[in-house]
């Protein structure tokens, strides 16, 4: 499989230009890709393999800076090299998938805001002023991924299925990126500056994680089930200062639910579903967009200093549906 595409972006600004300059410049990105694999299959075992090479054009909001008609000269074509190698077997009682993976993924743009540091406060006095946030913006990243990943379905008796997964990677940054810094009114705090980020863990997914899970028909049409999964080697963003990710706290969560279908006739149905996420409401952290280490004279939350800049993951949450099939 393979395609290519030629796309071209715009900005139209009427607010900050006269009607002469209200239009930027065209800026035209060629892309393509390419993919193929191989399987084999013999008596429920199948062996597969696959490679990808993605030239993919940059988006718009990435294309103009500072929320103007600028033209941003780091704006190149990601380039994702993709390699995976996997095995699946499948018969009447099991299911088992196990793959391992490879991706380079070449000239990316990330973004992430935090507070101003007294250090940047005091370098910039006429740019920023407390609480305000620092938006960093860099250029040209390159990351590797690599890792297994299994899952499992059991089914040892007709109405009842256990699951399972797991998934071990190793994520890392490589190489330099162009780094811009702004304040909240978009204007640039110095010059772009280069980060060396070679072995900086990537963030913003956990790199180790595993689950399991049962699904039980009571009856006809009615069922519940249960998941649980853990999380660990969990990191932040890239910060607007320093080189290094957070790494946050592991954590796990609990799902249930039961789930009812009336069947009105052959082909029409009512399905009724209760799930409660995070049975036992975990406080946890899902996110963070700073690096402040935690020391003996800050204050600390399971290891972490609290006056990082992160996102709590949700507490407890419900929800029901009604979904009418026909």
């Amino acid at each position: 499989q393979g395609s290519v595409s030629q796309q071209q972006n715009v900005r139209i600004d009427y607010y900050q230009y006269d009607a002469a300059n209200e239009r930027s410049k065209n800026v035209n990105n060629f892309g393509y890709n390419v993919k193929g694999g191989l399987s084999y299959s013999l008596g429920g075992h199948t062996l597969f393999g696959n490679a990808g090479y993605y030239s993919r054009q940059p988006y718009q909001n990435n294309i103009f800076m500072n929320y103007a008609n600028d033209v941003n000269p780091y704006a190149d074509n990601e380039e994702i090299l993709g390699l995976e190698l996997g095995y699946k077997y499948a018969n009447q009682y099991v299911n088992v998938n196990v793959n391992a993976y490879r991706t380079t993924w070449a000239n990316r743009v990330t973004g992430s805001s935090a507070p101003a540091t007294a250090e940047q406060i005091a370098k910039y006095p006429d740019l920023l002023n407390a609480g305000e946030l620092v938006y960093q913006t860099n250029y040209g990243v390159k990351q590797d991924h690599q890792g297994v990943e299994l899952d499992v379905a059991v089914r040892p008796i007709t109405n009842l299925t256990i699951k399972g997964f797991a998934s071990i990677g190793d994520w890392i940054y490589k190489g330099n990126a162009i780094s811009i810094a702004r304040n909240e009114n978009r204007q640039t705090l110095g010059d772009p500056t280069t980060r060396d980020l070679t072995g900086v863990k990537v963030g913003d997914a956990a790199q180790t994680s595993f689950g399991a899970g049962a699904r039980y028909s009571i009856i006809k049409n009615l069922s519940v089930d249960a998941d649980y999964r853990y999380y660990d080697r969990l990191y932040g963003a890239l910060p607007s200062n320093g080189v290094q990710t957070l790494r946050l706290p592991s954590y796990d969560l609990v799902d249930a639910g039961i789930s009812y279908k009336v069947q009105v006739s052959n082909k029409n149905a009512i399905s009724f579903r209760f799930n409660v996420n995070n049975l036992f409401n975990e406080f946890y952290i899902s996110e963070a967009t700073s690096y402040r280490e935690a020391t003996a004279n800050s204050t600390n939350w399971n290891g972490i200093n609290t006056d990082n800049y992160v996102l709590i993951g949700w507490g407890r949450t419900w929800n029901g549906s009604v979904k009418f099939t026909f």
